[in-house]
């Protein structure tokens, strides 16, 4: 099937029309998966859930400011369209469940024609935000545009951090290259807690989980995933207050700052010697050298 037959499925998309304006969830979904191809991460056909959801919100805050636009209908509804196919759910209540919970670890794929053109064609990707923007929100071409620009400078550093070799001599500016950097890190900890455990995603916010530094930005210029560790927002914290450190033997050390006694500080203190928790694939893993020095910047009373 030619590149322009998808063009129009686009452009036809079964969107809710019961009141205007006409739904635009499916678009911003369809812009989310063009993200995730964009970004070397659509591998094997293979569609997480969990990964469009913050591509989405951009779309989404561009498109609809203030709505709140909820991803998991149009995950779950582009289903009806000729190129989408919904993997099965591993838990059979939810098979047909729209609900966000539901949608959480499922997987959809794209017709081979389409992955093919999205995957290996920039130009094919080009010509289809090109159509979703016009056909759909062409209102709000400029915004939705400007969110393409930063995405794409975002997802070509975080091409150059996983697949290069070193530390890139170029970096984009400000939020771009912090953009590149979590994406990279919560994808390598399946948006997970090094810490607790916790994998929290509330759409349209995404995960509640950070992507923090082992080695500080400032000292080492280094964004690749191995200087990142993700952690909850109060172990982050922690972290940079070098109160809390992964070791070289990936387990967690706690400051004798942190008062043993009080029971408020049980979090942390609790935390001594527990395991850091990285599942994720060996080029990722948390660089020896990177664990070394958080481990001697401990905080000593």
């Amino acid at each position: 099937m030619a590149c322009g037959d998808y063009l129009e499925q686009f452009i036809e998309l079964n969107v809710n029309r019961s009141k205007p304006p006409e739904k635009v969830h499916k678009p911003c979904m369809l812009l989310a998966v063009i993200d995730l191809a964009e970004r070397g991460v659509l591998k094997d056909n293979n569609i997480r859930y969990d990964d469009t959801l913050e591509a989405f919100a951009e779309y989404a805050e561009a498109v609809r400011p203030g709505d709140n636009l909820e991803p998991n209908w149009p995950f779950f509804h582009l289903r009806t369209e000729p190129f989408w196919q919904l993997q099965p759910s591993r838990q059979p209540q939810d098979e047909y469940r729209r609900t966000h919970g539901a949608m959480m670890g499922r997987n959809a794929s794209l017709s081979d024609e389409l992955y093919r053109d999205i995957v290996a064609s920039p130009d094919d990707r080009a010509a289809m935000r090109d159509v979703l923007i016009g056909r759909w929100f062409p209102e709000r071409r400029q915004n939705v545009e400007a969110v393409v620009a930063s995405r794409r400078l975002s997802n070509e550093y975080e091409t150059r951090l996983r697949d290069g070799d070193g530390k890139p001599a170029e970096r984009p500016d400000g939020d771009s290259r912090s953009q590149a950097f979590r994406k990279l890190v919560l994808q390598a900890y399946d948006y997970r807690c090094a810490a607790t455990g916790w994998r929290i995603i509330v759409p349209p916010v995404g995960s509640l989980v950070d992507a923090a530094h082992l080695v500080p930005f400032n000292l080492s210029k280094d964004d690749r995933p191995n200087n990142g560790i993700a952690l909850s927002p109060t172990f982050h914290r922690a972290l940079d207050r070098h109160l809390i450190a992964p070791a070289p033997n990936m387990k967690w050390r706690i400051s004798k700052a942190v008062d043993r006694r009080i029971p408020d500080n049980r979090p942390l203190t609790e935390l001594e010697g527990q395991r850091v928790i990285f599942d994720g694939k060996r080029q990722h893993h948390p660089a020896p050298e990177a664990l070394k020095w958080r481990l001697d910047h401990l905080l000593t009373p």
